[in-house]
């Protein structure tokens, strides 16, 4: 029930056995630009209990939302997930110990 933009689709899951505790799920989605991706969620009202907490940059997410592009943080309860889109697909971070937060 992950809200993502209009005509996405699942496309691959990555679960580590060891690591940092992240799993990643990858979606497609027709091609769109990064602001019209950021839009998306900037305008998106709590939907199936998910709101959106923040969209800029991720601290410690060095590979990706702290130096590069801006992302998305989403939460339900206590499930916080990590969504950025590269311009070919989605990849959504489910930050099962909550490592990543806003950049301040």
């Amino acid at each position: 029930s992950l809200p993502l933009p209009p005509d996405s689709a699942f496309n691959e899951m990555i679960r580590y056995e060891n690591g940092i505790g992240v799993d990643l799920y990858f979606f497609s989605t027709p091609k769109t630009s990064i602001e019209e991706f950021l839009s998306f969620y900037r305008d998106l009202p709590p939907t199936d209990g998910w709101t959106v907490s923040h969209v800029g940059q991720v601290n410690l997410h060095q590979d990706d939302c702290e130096f590069i592009r801006e992302c998305v943080i989403i939460n339900k309860g206590s499930t916080q997930v990590v969504l950025y889109y590269n311009g070919a697909r989605i990849r959504a971070e489910f930050d099962w110990p909550h490592l990543y937060s806003p950049l301040d």
